[in-house]
């Protein structure tokens, strides 16, 4: 039964999706703009800094706050915490009443880490930074640090299940990364050092007046 809760409170809290509700009220159609995602990036690149923050602070607490909760209640159940943290991260990507089109998963992502495990967190964190100015690509972060964290529960759990869950976690943040790579070899994506020389123009299209 705490399996079933933990992933339907995950879920559901992961479907929740600031990103959507600025869209609106900013009549920003956000699936035709920047990177055309319901996430933290598209959000900063489309309606600005302050936007951008304020959907990461949110999508991190998400999964933040009940991957905290359940480690708090069963500190040992490293199954279940990670369910439930897989649980936010599939909500958040596949929300049900947005046609299971949401976000990347990132900032999402980053709650769960640090909520299960500090210091992963920050080793994920600082590997993450080197791979974007040596990369210079904003999701050379999330796909270093999706290929990184199940190697560290791994090594941290010395359990097979724990880690596969961090894999499908992982996995699920790189699979919606996909068309980043196809960026790159278009020639299109985003790059981190031009994007704050002000060098791009994100394409903003309103929303059609019904």
């Amino acid at each position: 039964m705490k399996y079933f809760i933990g992933v339907i409170i995950g879920y559901l809290l992961g479907c929740l999706s600031p990103t959507y509700l600025f869209s609106i009220i900013k009549n920003i159609d956000m699936r035709k703009s920047g990177t055309g995602n319901l996430g933290a990036t598209n959000a900063m690149l489309t309606m600005g800094k302050k936007f951008g923050v304020m959907v990461m602070i949110f999508d991190i607490a998400k999964a933040f706050v009940p991957v905290l909760i359940y480690k708090l209640l069963f500190p040992h159940d490293h199954i279940l915490i990670l369910t439930v943290g897989l649980s936010t991260v599939i909500g958040h990507v596949f929300p049900f009443y947005l046609k299971f089109k949401g976000g990347k998963g990132v900032a999402t992502f980053a709650g769960i880490v640090l909520a299960y495990n500090p210091i992963m967190f920050l080793i994920l964190l600082l590997l993450g930074l080197c791979c974007i100015f040596c990369f210079n690509y904003f999701f050379a972060l999330p796909i270093s640090a999706s290929l990184l964290f199940p190697v560290l529960v791994g090594f941290y759990t010395k359990s097979v299940i724990p880690t596969l869950l961090a894999a499908a976690v992982g996995l699920t943040v790189i699979l919606k990364h996909s068309r980043n790579f196809k960026r790159i070899f278009d020639g299109t994506e985003i790059k981190f050092r031009e994007y704050f020389k002000g060098k791009y123009k994100i394409e903003k299209v309103k929303k059609k007046d019904k």
